[in-house]
């Protein structure tokens, strides 16, 4: 009996060892699969944002279109520089929404965006005057004047917001991008232990 009390003493550090070496593996376990879901939420959250900047993106470009389709038409009258400006009217709204949808989901916090909203309807309301002022009345320039100096004010305030949107997304990506290295760094440091 005592020769199994000296093997129990003589073995009992090392199982304690191998006992505390086990809940020190899988407490690292643990934290390991905890960052790797933190990477990846992460990762998740900075491709919303680069998809909505893309958004944004394309967003902008179809009010380049419904401008530079509606001003060709009234200088020409020629009805193949209608087609961007038809296409951009229509695709918009939802243009816009999806944009105003997937930035709004950022909870960006104080951004104007009814002064957005009224210069976007601005901008599609004058882009129509100046089409339908061109065939209802010709090339007039004294008529078109007025609504191509509120359409361009119009225009470089949603330049303007878009880019100030696009440069919190921007920034917010980095911020992003930057905690995802971090964690990285904390995986691999974790994976080696």
């Amino acid at each position: 009996m005592s020769g199994n009390r000296s093997v129990i003493t003589r073995i009992r550090p090392t199982l304690v060892a191998l006992y505390v070496a086990a809940l020190i593996t899988l407490g690292a376990a643990f934290v390991f699969e905890q960052t790797l879901a933190e990477l990846g939420s992460l990762s998740d959250q900075r491709g919303a944002l680069r998809e909505g900047r893309l958004q944004l993106a394309q967003t902008l470009s179809a009010f380049k279109d419904l401008e530079t389709g509606a001003r060709g038409f009234v200088l020409t009258g020629a009805e193949e520089y209608l087609a961007p400006y038809t296409q951009a009217r229509a695709s918009l709204p939802e243009a816009y929404a999806e944009t105003r949808r997937i930035a709004t989901a950022g909870q960006l916090e104080g951004f104007p965006w009814a002064e957005l909203d009224r210069l976007v309807e601005a901008r599609i309301r004058l882009a129509g005057e100046l089409v339908k002022a061109r065939r209802q009345l010709g090339w007039s320039p004294a008529a078109a004047s007025h609504v191509f100096e509120e359409g361009r004010r119009a225009m470089d305030g949603i330049r303007s917001l878009m880019g100030r949107l696009d440069a919190i997304e921007a920034a917010r990506v980095k911020a992003f991008s930057q905690q995802i290295n971090e964690l990285r760094q904390r995986a691999t440091l974790l994976g080696w232990t």
